[in-house]
């Protein structure tokens, strides 16, 4: 049976995506950098320094890891200063379906406790039996290994989870941890999320849809490899 969902942060519960971009724009603008937001959205989901450090190199810029660490602080300061981002549409609504059919809710993100504050209350942090950030793994997404700690923080395996993503390297988190995983077009059209077992367009689909998503991923777990069916 399916017994938890584990949501990705940025893109899927709150609208922040918009705000980091210009976070990373405005920073980059300093070394004479124009930065594509596709460039982001595609490793969303992935910690900071491993955007960082692929926006640096795309860029052809060469910075330390002392430099590049000092350019992803003031990138945060200036996120925090300019973040207006809030809840998605149907998020709480959704959150609180899951909490009704006794569903465990967890967060995976590759971003950092502070990101979350400064968006949620804590009423709404409260509704996750866990949070998994960037902090805590030492390999970020796409590596499995966010995920399968987000399923262990919740007691379960990876195959007793839906993962909700927005993102090409979330999906491949998910998938590689042994996870359902369906996706929301909130950041990417569908076709960067091809790899993802369901696509909707936003949070209301998953919660009208949520039937048939879970009468789909328990088809899905009777065919999973049994490595994925325990928690490690």
């Amino acid at each position: 049976m399916i017994e938890g969902f584990l949501f990705d942060f940025d893109g899927v519960l709150v609208n922040s995506m918009p705000f980091h971009i210009k976070a990373w724009q405005e920073e980059f603008s300093n070394y004479g950098v124009t930065i594509n937001p596709v460039d982001v959205y595609l490793r969303e989901g992935s910690r900071a320094d491993a955007i960082g450090r692929a926006l640096v190199e795309k860029a052809g810029l060469n910075l330390s890891d002392e430099e590049l660490a000092a350019l992803i602080r003031r990138k945060r300061a200036i996120y925090h200063r300019i973040t207006r981002a809030g809840l998605m549409p149907g998020a709480r609504e959704l959150l609180l379906e899951l909490k009704r059919r006794g569903l465990k809710i967890g967060m995976v993100t590759g971003s950092i406790w502070e990101n979350i504050r400064a968006v949620l209350d804590e009423e709404t942090i409260a509704l996750f039996d866990a949070v998994v950030t960037g902090r805590d793994v030492t390999h970020g997404k796409p590596h499995p290994e966010p995920y399968q700690k987000g399923a262990l923080a919740l007691g379960l395996a990876p195959a007793e989870c839906v993962v909700v993503e927005n993102a090409p390297f979330g999906i491949e988190s998910a998938k590689r941890a042994g996870a359902f995983c369906v996706a929301v077009t909130s950041t990417l059209e569908a076709s960067h999320l091809s790899e993802a077992d369901l696509i909707f367009s936003d949070l209301n689909e998953i919660r009208t849809n949520l039937d048939g998503i879970l009468k789909k991923a328990e088809a899905a777990q009777r065919t999973v490899p049994a490595e994925f069916l325990q928690a490690k």
